[in-house]
């Protein structure tokens, strides 16, 4: 089947172009010159005056829409309002707890069908439990674990490759043998809630950590004498470094900082939302003990546990703010992401599935395709 959307200006990392898009079988056909398919018979959506956005992807996400993302819960729902919002593929990030079974949890992940108008999982991750205790931020301290080779290897065997991304502390015993295993294995090991040196964190990219968790978040700050893994991510032209990009997290003169450091192709946005994000959740304290303030979660103790916002909320900020323009915020939103996972998918190229988001001048989602198909 054959469609297309014209009138519209499609951006990629190299810039925006005033071009119409065929749509076949669900995939990118072809970019043609605008108004080239004009008699050519084929079913057309008008994007004039709104920009061609390939689908936000979220490979650090929780939880939304009530729902939590731990493999107990069914996703249908949050996954529909996921992609109704912009984001057309995600990875469960699963939360550390106490005597969570991680191999059962892939298995449930593994038996989860979702419905064709929903974001699509394009893999899970695992955040911890091999984590300094140090720097577990809201990690809850039972939830920290030593280093388990027998465990991970449960785990990954569980998840027959769904498993795509796990986070770990390189400096912890046993971290150099579950990083090494892991990228042996096709799962991406993600440097994080750590205090790792700079010497410690070098060696475990060497051993295959090609990424680095909410870049700032629960690790140690820059220090002049002693870079850290902050210092060896912002230095290393390599590897990706995820960024929440809410600007809560972190300022926008941090992000415009390793922005500045990594390049624009290296740096990943994530939200890191919570379960009861996108939900509008006003300012105060929760029955939890957890406080709303701001668009963040915080414990009692004013740690922040994770984001309210969903990652499409961040394009004005990542836009304006940051500066880095729609041409940037496809890098960050979607190519960084597909690119450092190895999946085919997040940018407007032939071949690959048709999951858009068209956005009006003020940065607004209107429209989001999933497969060539209208969804919103």
């Amino acid at each position: 089947m054959l469609s297309a959307i014209v009138g519209g200006m499609l951006v990629t990392p190299r810039g925006c172009f005033r071009e119409d898009l065929v749509i076949r079988d669900g995939r990118i056909d072809a970019r043609m010159p605008p108004g080239s398919l004009a008699g050519a018979g084929l079913q057309c959506f008008d994007a004039s005056g709104c920009h061609v956005l390939p689908g936000f992807i979220d490979s650090h996400i929780h939880g939304c829409f009530g729902t939590e993302f731990d493999g107990g819960e069914p996703m249908d729902n949050a996954a529909r309002m996921l992609a109704k919002r912009g984001v057309t593929a995600f990875l469960p990030t699963v939360s550390p707890a106490a005597g969570l079974d991680y191999a059962q949890v892939m298995e449930s992940f593994k038996r989860m069908m979702l419905p064709s108008d929903a974001a699509r999982m394009a893999g899970v991750h695992i955040e911890g439990p091999y984590v300094n205790p140090l720097r577990r931020g809201a990690i809850p301290a039972e939830a920290v674990r030593p280093v388990d080779m027998r465990e991970l290897r449960r785990i990954v065997d569980a998840g027959e490759g769904l498993l795509k991304l796990m986070t770990i502390a390189p400096e912890i015993p046993g971290a150099a043998e579950a990083i090494e295993y892991l990228a042996k294995r096709g799962v991406a090991p993600s440097m994080g809630h750590s205090a790792a040196s700079y010497a410690q964190a070098r060696a475990a990219a060497a051993l295959g950590a090609t990424r680095t968790t909410h870049t700032y978040n629960a690790m140690d700050p820059l220090h002049h004498r002693e870079p850290g893994l902050l210092g060896f991510t912002m230095l290393d032209a390599g590897g990706y470094a995820e960024l929440i990009t809410d600007l809560k997290h972190v300022s926008a003169e941090a992000c415009a900082l390793l922005l500045r450091a990594k390049g624009p192709g290296r740096v990943v946005a994530v939200s890191d939302a919570l379960r009861h994000a996108g939900e509008n959740l006003p300012d105060g304290a929760y029955i939890d003990g957890s406080i709303a303030r701001g668009g963040v979660l915080c414990d009692e103790t004013g740690t922040l546990c994770g984001s309210l916002r969903l990652l499409p909320d961040h394009l004005p900020g990542i836009v304006r703010t940051l500066g880095a323009g729609l041409p940037g915020a496809v890098r960050l939103l979607s190519a960084n992401c597909a690119r450092s996972l190895g999946l085919r998918m997040g940018s407007i190229a032939e071949g690959l599935p048709a999951d858009l988001v068209i956005v009006d001048g003020n940065l607004t989602v209107r429209t989001v395709f999933m497969l060539g198909h209208p969804i919103s």
